[in-house]
This record gives structure tokens, C-alpha cells and sequence, in this order.
């Protein structure tokens, strides 16, 4: 086979690996409670625009207000799946109030636009779904000086979290951080996220029960880690943790580099990648990626 073939291929597999992962760094903007977007009591005003609102209820499956639910909007419209530390959106947030209710204001809008929702909350799935169910968009249209209302469901579901550190255990920024269900005969893509400034990370999509995805068959819940500068890592099975240490897990990632290795042949194709250590001794071995 052409060396040409094997760098595609080599390509490829580059590109698969970080698929839904990779976005260039986060323009943001964060507040919190119901009148994140006032200062000093006054509403802002750009150009002399009112602010658009979202406003309305979040609640469980039987109907139940939430309180303290993370509700974000992304501007412009997109996947909220895909949101995370290192896409490039600019994001509100509030938090709904004892009786579930929130209230979002968006400056700067001049004209009507469509903006994406997501709410969170340790204990219940997100409001846009797994990755394997396609997602569950969304989307509102909000107009300057008006009131859009949007009421929010949410369905119970495994929480877990934790913080990604190095050797040294200082924070690691941008860690890709994947989940996906893995049965014998089947898996599915989970959720996706990365871990913010601190090293933090949040997860909340995952099936309270491994049946619920795969009836009678044993299914594991993988968690998987990836950091360009950093050795990748990963949880086996996170429905084989206690609830406390499903929420306050510690990842330690180890300085190093991926090496990928094509092996081609006129009747094979495959390609293999390994873990290097960044300062390779005389007696250093190659750590295959599990």
C-alpha cells in the first residue's frame, strides 16, 4: 500500500478519535440568579435596545418546580450538546429560584434572533439529551423588548464529577472528557464535555440503571480522557463507583505525547498509536493506549 494511503489513514483515525471534541477556545460570558444581566437595578440597554427575555419553569418528569437548576443560552442557535469550555459561543446562565421559575435577560440583540437552550442539575439529564439519542433541541426565538417563554422538563439520571489534575496535582485545562455505554453487541455515545479552568468537570446524562440502554445485557458506562500534552486515561466502568465517589473523582494524567503508527500491507490495513513518555530513556517501553 502507498504511503499516501497509509497518511490518510493515519488522518483519519486523527480525526475520529476527537470527533465532537475539538472547537477553538471559549468566548464566554457567565452570570448567575434571576437578574444576571442587571447592574445597579437597571437593565442594559446597548444602543438604546431593551434586553430580550427568557423566562418560565423548570420541573421533573411528574411536574415537580427544580430549584437550582442551571438553565444556559447559547448566542447564536446551535447544538448544545457540543457546548463545553472550549467552543466558541457566547453563553448566559441563571439558576431557577425555589419554585423552579428563572429569568434570563440577553442584551445587545437588535433585532430577533434564535438562541438555544440547555438546563442542568446533579441528578437529572440534560435538557438536550444523550448523544446517542440525537439530541433534543431546544431552540426559542427572542426579540428585543419582549418576553419569550419557555418551560423546561427534566428526567432523572446519574450525576458524576470530579477534577483533572497532573502529577504535580495542579488543574488541567481543556481536558476532553468522553462517555459512552458499551454493551457486547452494542454502544452508544453518552455525553461530551471538557474540563474548565479549575479542572473541573460535570457529567449528567448517564442512564441511572446500565438495563435501561441495553435490557438483559451487561453494560458498562466508560469514561474516557484526552489532553494533547498528556497521556489519556480512563474509568473502566463508572456504574462500578459508589455515589460519593462518582462525585468527587480525581483524574491524574501523566506527561506525554501520542505517537500513531501505520502498519500497511498490500492485503491489511490497520493502524495502531501509542503512548510515549516525553522524555523516553534507554529503557522506556511503549504504553498502548487501552
Amino acid at each position: 500500500m502507498s504511503t499516501q494511503r497509509c497518511r490518510k489513514l493515519i488522518a483519519a483515525s486523527r480525526a475520529g478519535l476527537f470527533l465532537g471534541l475539538l472547537a477553538p477556545p471559549l468566548l464566554a460570558s457567565f452570570a448567575e440568579g434571576p437578574n444576571q444581566s442587571r447592574k445597579n437595578g437597571q437593565e442594559r440597554h446597548p444602543a438604546g435596545l431593551p434586553a430580550a427575555i427568557i423566562s418560565g419553569r423548570v420541573t421533573n418528569e411528574k411536574g415537580k418546580p427544580l430549584a437550582d437548576v442551571r438553565v444556559r443560552v447559547a448566542i447564536p442557535e446551535t447544538d448544545m450538546r457540543f457546548v463545553d469550555a472550549k467552543t466558541n459561543h457566547m453563553l448566559l446562565s441563571t439558576k431557577t429560584d425555589a419554585k423552579g421559575d428563572y429569568r434570563l435577560e440577553i442584551p445587545g440583540l437588535k433585532e430577533s434572533t434564535t438562541v438555544s437552550l440547555d438546563a442542568m442539575k446533579p441528578g437529572y439529564q440534560r435538557l438536550v439529551g444523550t448523544l446517542m439519542s440525537g439530541g433534543d433541541d431546544r431552540s426559542v426565538e427572542v426579540t428585543p423588548g419582549a418576553i419569550a417563554k419557555a418551560d423546561l422538563p427534566l428526567k432523572p439520571a446519574l450525576y458524576f464529577a470530579g477534577k483533572v489534575v497532573d502529577e504535580e496535582g495542579k488543574p488541567i485545562c481543556g481536558v476532553e472528557i468522553a462517555t459512552d455505554l458499551v454493551s457486547p453487541r452494542s454502544s452508544g455515545g453518552v455525553e461530551r464535555t471538557a474540563s474548565d479552568s479549575d479542572g473541573s468537570f460535570e457529567l449528567f446524562n448517564c442512564f441511572l440503571l446500565p438495563d435501561n440502554f441495553a435490557p438483559g445485557r451487561e453494560a458498562k458506562l466508560v469514561a474516557s480522557f484526552f489532553h494533547a500534552s498528556y497521556l489519556g486515561s480512563k474509568i473502566e466502568d463508572v456504574y462500578a463507583l459508589t455515589p460519593k465517589e462518582r462525585e468527587t473523582l480525581q483524574i491524574v494524567l501523566k506527561s506525554g505525547v501520542v505517537r500513531y503508527q501505520a502498519q500497511c500491507s498490500a492485503s491489511e490495513e490497520s493502524l495502531s498509536f501509542m503512548q510515549w513518555s516525553k522524555r523516553p530513556g534507554p529503557t522506556d517501553v511503549a504504553k498502548k493506549r487501552p
